[in-house]
């Protein structure tokens, strides 16, 4: 199996001032990546009671996800901090 991260985050100044404000400042950005290969099983006949081909020679299928956090501060009419 492999597990990876990859993150970052925008300087306070960063982007362009959009109405005075930059959006796109002290944004944070984070990608996670995990892949996993099948699990090795036994086939077996639809009752259960007799196996077929050899002992762990099936594999479930592969398994990947992708997580993709972000957070970032946005400034409304009042300077209140909104998670996104």
């Amino acid at each position: 199996s492999f597990i990876g991260t990859l993150d970052g985050e925008t300087h306070p100044e960063a982007g362009p001032r959009i109405l005075g404000v930059r959006p796109f400042g002290r944004m944070s950005a984070a990608a996670v990546v995990r892949f996993g290969s099948g699990l090795p099983y036994t086939r077996t006949n639809v009752t259960g009671d007799s196996i077929i081909g050899d002992i762990n020679g099936s594999r479930l299928p592969n398994q990947f996800t992708l997580d993709l956090p972000s957070a970032g501060r946005c400034a409304s009419a009042g300077w209140q901090a909104v998670s996104i």
